[in-house]
């Protein structure tokens, strides 16, 4: 939660190198080795939240089952950068009917910050930096629209990790222990995450009773109890008791959009990824970029292939500093950003 933005562009470069090495078709030895699956594949921040997924998947779920699953766990077992209070895209296809689509679920400006922080810079941390969250709008409604099962259904893999608990990683353990007089300062993560007040080792057992009282709460009562129930009225205190801007009508007046996604194509592939303000496109024009270059030739992992992806990243995070903005308040060229004639442009640039 404290270096959001590099994790983004992390992400984004590492998701970029996949593709480009699978779809040329360069994957070398020393590479992590392919894996297939003949039913499914879940894939996920923690393996928990992934054996989550894949439980949906037995159970008879869909994709999109899955996904949401797999989503409220990863906000159990990876509650550093993820869970109840966050936001995201979901990127959906369905094989019946050749249909996609895009739920946006990313959190929106409180109406009360945009006066408060209009001649200051938004804070990284604390109550103030945070918006009103989408994640349970949006879960919900991918699930109501391109699901199987119920949210009560989907939501027990979570509800158990938070009741029975699970033994935390080294990684956990490391940032509780990074942020240790921050949570010390808050009584109710000091309750949540130390181990008798001191940070936790490895493999300590993590319980949460209080988050799973409230994903029970959301498993029954839907959205509704977060937006507008007594979930909302413990986060409007909670934000008002520490100088935060979220608001009980901010909640309740919040809703997950669904849009078109970002498209492209690369050597033959159709590509569908979200679209802006993230970085969709982004990952589109890069793939563009590269599509004017011999890769398999190049030899990834070596210099040359590196080199190519590399300089066509550079451009495309170029562009996407300078023209990506939230579509609704600002135009974004996308259409032209992951165009043909584009692409070449700036593969032009690189030698």
């Amino acid at each position: 939660m404290f270096t959001r933005g590099f994790h983004k562009r992390f992400s984004l470069i590492a998701a970029v190198l996949a593709l480009v090495m699978a779809m040329a078709g360069v994957v070398r030895a020393e590479l992590p080795q392919e894996v297939r699956a003949h039913n499914g594949m879940v894939a996920a921040a923690h393996p928990l939240a992934a054996e989550a997924g894949v439980e949906i998947l037995k159970a008879g779920g869909n994709a999109v089952d899955a996904a949401v699953a797999t989503a409220f766990a990863v906000g159990v077992v990876e509650p550093n950068a993820s869970g109840l209070g966050g936001e995201g895209m979901m990127v959906i296809y369905m094989l019946e009917g050749d249909k996609s689509a895009v739920i946006d679920y990313r959190s929106t400006a409180p109406a009360a910050a945009a006066a408060a922080l209009a001649n200051s810079k938004m804070p990284n941390t604390g109550w103030p930096s945070v918006g009103t969250p989408g994640l349970v709008a949006g879960l919900a409604q991918a699930l109501g629209k391109y699901g199987t099962m119920t949210l009560e259904q989907v939501m027990q893999p979570a509800i158990r990790l938070a009741e029975n608990g699970f033994p935390i990683g080294a990684a956990l353990a490391q940032v509780i222990e990074d942020n240790y007089e921050r949570i010390l300062a808050d009584p109710g993560l000091a309750k949540a995450f130390l181990d008798d007040g001191l940070p936790p080792a490895e493999g300590w057992l993590l319980v949460n009773p209080d988050l799973a009282a409230a994903l029970k709460k959301i498993a029954v009562g839907g959205p509704n109890v977060f937006y507008r129930g007594e979930i909302a009225q413990a986060i409007h205190a909670a934000s008002r008791a520490n100088g935060g801007y979220i608001t009980a009508e901010d909640l309740a007046n919040y809703k997950a959009v669904t849009r078109w996604p970002a498209r492209g194509n690369y050597r033959g592939y159709e590509v569908i990824s979200a679209p802006p303000p993230v970085g969709g496109a982004t990952l589109i024009q890069v793939l563009k970029i590269a599509e004017n270059f011999d890769i398999a030739a190049a030899s990834l992992p070596n210099a040359s292939g590196i080199h190519y992806l590399s300089e066509g990243i550079k451009r495309a995070f170029r562009d996407y500093r300078a023209y990506v903005h939230d579509p609704d308040f600002v135009y974004v060229p996308l259409q032209e950003m992951t165009g043909e004639e584009y692409a070449k442009q700036r593969a032009a640039e690189i030698n």
